[in-house]
């Protein structure tokens, strides 16, 4: 009745909006093609099963024990981009101050804007 890729964008217009009568009149006015309520909220359940059952399968596949003949492929996933960076607005520290009047050991968030030296003069220089 339907291409496999008018269910696909069905599907994932139904996801979007959360009312199927609404996903289903939305589609309807932007393709053309009817569809109604009941059989996309169908679809949808179909394609929520099949979507289930292929992250089980990868799930399993992922801690499952090759067997001794069996060799271990996994596909290598390519980067987004050849240089790639990471951040991070801040960071837990333990400080341990071995100082006989010492009161500030513990844990402290050390976060980018953090420049104050009385719990730990060397962290001072730490910037983002």
């Amino acid at each position: 009745m339907w291409s496999p890729q008018t269910i696909q964008q069905a599907v994932r217009l139904a996801v979007e909006i959360p009312s199927h009568r609404r996903a289903a009149d939305a589609f309807n006015e932007l393709t053309g093609v009817g569809i109604s309520k009941s059989s996309l909220q169908r679809l949808c359940g179909e394609a929520g099963k099949l979507l289930v059952a292929k992250q089980a399968a990868e799930a399993r596949a992922m801690v499952e024990v090759p067997k001794h003949d069996e060799g271990v492929s996994r596909a290598v996933v390519a980067p987004d981009s050849e240089v790639m960076s990471v951040s991070s607005d801040g960071v837990m520290v333990r400080l341990q101050d071995r100082r006989p009047t010492a009161h500030e050991t513990g844990w402290y968030a050390l976060e980018s804007q953090w420049r104050s030296s009385h719990a730990c003069p060397s962290l001072c220089s730490v910037q983002s």
